[in-house]
């Protein structure tokens, strides 16, 4: 896969499109997971029934990185990318859901910084930008990749 370019399940609401699973190298692997990103969507907002469903060809302009899919975590599915290298104190962006009661496009990237880093688990604050004390947050180290959309030397 060129490293500009992946393959993504997306939701389809009116004129906006959601990367929900991915970066895959081919549509061939990203069809099965259509009905898996359907199912987890709906759990988070009943109007997802609604919506189209499908698998969707990104290419990022030089210098960008594909994104993460937005239920990534939330299904365990780790995209094929580096794992990140990540150390207390240390900055990376992040997508995550606002409130789990809000519809999927209520994804908003945020900026958040490595507190403590344990055998199993790291703890970040979200939301730091512009010096702000952030909302603690806990993941488990093997899904921490899969959150992660970039670290930043910040």
């Amino acid at each position: 896969m060129d490293p500009k370019t992946g393959f993504y399940v997306t939701i389809r609401r009116g004129e906006r499109t959601g990367l929900l699973l991915g970066p895959y190298k081919t549509k061939d692997e990203a069809d099965p997971n259509v009905d898996r990103a359907r199912k987890a969507a709906e759990e988070i907002d009943s109007w997802a029934g609604f919506d189209a469903f499908g698998v969707t060809r990104v290419q990022m302009k030089l210098g960008a990185s594909l994104p993460i899919g937005k239920l990534n975590g939330r299904i365990g599915l780790h995209a094929e990318q580096d794992t990140p290298e990540i150390k207390t104190g240390q900055h990376f962006l992040h997508s995550r859901y606002t409130d789990p009661s809000e519809p999927v496009s209520a994804c908003v990237p945020s900026i958040c910084r490595v507190t403590r880093i344990t055998k199993t688990s790291v703890y970040y604050r979200v939301n730091v930008a512009n010096g702000a004390p952030g909302a603690k947050s806990v993941i488990g180290r093997d899904k921490f990749p899969s959150i992660v959309q970039k670290v930043l030397d910040y």
